[in-house]
């Protein structure tokens, strides 16, 4: 893989559409082009079909995620239908010995709120398809999800317990 610089977020117009593209220069020409993946995203939420942001860069990117936690073995795996439940549906029982989750979404949009209370398919933290969220085991045991005001299909977002590897030790 070619070594990517990364040039700084500029907005762009296109058909009044305000968005932020992420530009990089994968060929040593400094000739800087929008990265691909699949998740689109505009200020006003609406979908673009030429301009595509890879979210899992969140996850996998920079300080990698993974390296701070390890799947906890005693923990099931967890996929949720996501569906238009008036009041939203929530995650089954973590493990005790689960610290975190990881959430991956497939399927459609659905919307969530991370304090217990009811979501609107039309209000709360939005979740896209293909985007990764890690949540402290707290926050993910009193969230609650529903399908989102736009989705053409439920969505199915799929859970793994993690538990934090000590950082620091004693001896």
């Amino acid at each position: 893989m070619a070594d990517l610089s990364y040039a700084e977020q500029l907005p762009v117009d296109d058909a009044s559409k305000k968005f932020l593209g992420v530009l990089v220069d994968n060929s040593g020409t400094n000739e800087f082009t929008s990265i691909s993946g699949s998740t689109r995203r505009v200020i006003n939420g609406e979908p673009v079909t030429d301009m595509d942001v890879n979210v899992r860069d969140f996850v996998t990117g920079g300080m990698p995620f993974m390296d701070h936690y390890t799947v906890n073995a005693a923990g099931a795996d967890q996929t949720l239908t996501v569906d238009d439940t008036v009041g939203g549906v929530q995650l089954a029982a973590l493990d005790a010995a689960t610290t975190h989750v990881l959430m991956t979404l497939g399927g459609g949009e659905i919307r969530f709120t991370l304090d217990g209370t009811a979501p609107l398919a039309s209000s709360g933290h939005r979740m896209f398809p293909h985007d990764a969220l890690p949540l402290v085991k707290s926050v993910a045991a009193a969230a609650k999800f529903i399908r989102g005001f736009n989705a053409m299909a439920d969505g199915k977002l799929y859970v793994s317990e993690l538990i934090e590897r000590a950082i620091l030790t004693t001896t």
